[in-house]
């Protein structure tokens, strides 16, 4: 039985899911998920522009695309859904 040995399995292989460039990409939206989190608490408006400036996309629409990537909806229809939306009830857990 001696060639029948176990390979250590990776404690991070889970993460090897995705490439850099979609860790990045997921990183990179969730913050921008905080920002605009922490401006609605505040009571300020939410101008997408200058949010997508503020977080490192290259103007509104890369960040539109981004946001809709990963949660489906185009950060609007998003942010209204967040705010009113019973079933977006995880998200709100997050923040």
């Amino acid at each position: 039985m001696q060639g029948l040995i176990r390979p250590q399995r990776d404690p991070h292989h889970r993460h090897r899911d995705y490439s850099e460039r979609q860790a990045e990409r997921r990183v990179r939206a969730e913050a921008v998920f905080h920002a605009a989190c922490d401006r609605h608490r505040s009571g300020a408006p939410l101008h997408f522009a200058a949010l997508a400036a503020e977080e490192g996309f290259a103007d509104q629409a890369h960040l539109s695309r981004e946001v809709r990537r990963i949660t489906g909806f185009p950060p609007g229809d998003f942010a209204r859904r967040f705010a009113e939306d019973e079933s977006f009830w995880l998200y709100r857990l997050w923040v």
